[in-house]
């Protein structure tokens, strides 16, 4: 067990972290998209914005440095103390009403192009940054905090330690995909019954608005 605790925590830490961090850097569309969701929280001055936009994922990539080091421990507890930052933003927007999409892994697929956070597009994956993402995060903390006790992340000196260890990566790897997809799980479970989850146009949602189709789309 103690090995399980020793590989598992780091791994799925690893997975979640490095996939934010280069989500928010692979395009300049996509760090002026989440700097652009820090800017819409309101909690940031806006001369702050893009520094706090890099010391976000500055401080991923440093925690996930970590985890893969002797000194793994201090990795788990700078995740920690990162997910518990991010569980009470997400608290905090959902109590302020604020509807800012989690832009935790990227933007989505469509963005405007702008020189600054400004012009970029408020885009995410997903819903609005609240209780759902707040849980999500606070789990990952207790899951970093669990693996402190079972030390730094080594090489196992035994049959049953490289058993257990590889259980645990593989454990970490598929929990870490529920993570990466977690927007879609919250859209399914959260799902009203009965519901096909679409909705219809804007002028077949307001009555006395039907519009005449088009030729290319009347039957």
């Amino acid at each position: 067990m103690s090995e399980f605790m020793r590989v598992f925590p780091p791994v799925l830490l690893v997975v979640v972290f490095t996939a934010s961090s280069l989500a928010k850097v692979s395009r300049a569309e996509a760090f002026r998209s989440f700097a652009a969701s820090i800017h819409a929280l309101r909690i940031v001055p806006a001369r702050g914005v893009t520094a706090t936009a890099g010391v976000v994922v500055a401080v991923e990539i440093v925690t996930t440095g970590l985890l893969l080091t002797p000194w793994s421990p201090a990795g788990l507890v700078l995740a920690a103390s990162a997910l518990a930052v991010f569980a009470v933003v997400a608290v905090v927007t959902r109590r302020r009403g604020l509807a800012v999409p989690c832009n935790c892994f990227g933007p989505g697929p469509r963005g405007r192009r702008g020189g600054s956070f400004r012009g970029a597009a408020v885009e995410g994956r997903g819903r609005p940054l609240g209780i759902p993402h707040a849980v999500r995060n606070t789990i990952l903390a207790g899951v970093a905090v669990a693996g402190l006790p079972a030390g730094p992340l080594g090489i196992p000196d035994s049959e049953a330690g490289w058993v257990g260890a590889g259980l645990a990566g593989a454990a970490a790897l598929v929990c870490a995909t529920v993570v990466l997809r977690f927007e879609d799980v919250v859209a399914l479970f959260g799902q009203a019954p009965g519901a096909s989850g679409v909705r219809g146009p804007r002028s077949a949602r307001r009555p006395g608005s039907l519009k005449r189709p088009s030729p290319e789309t009347a039957p």
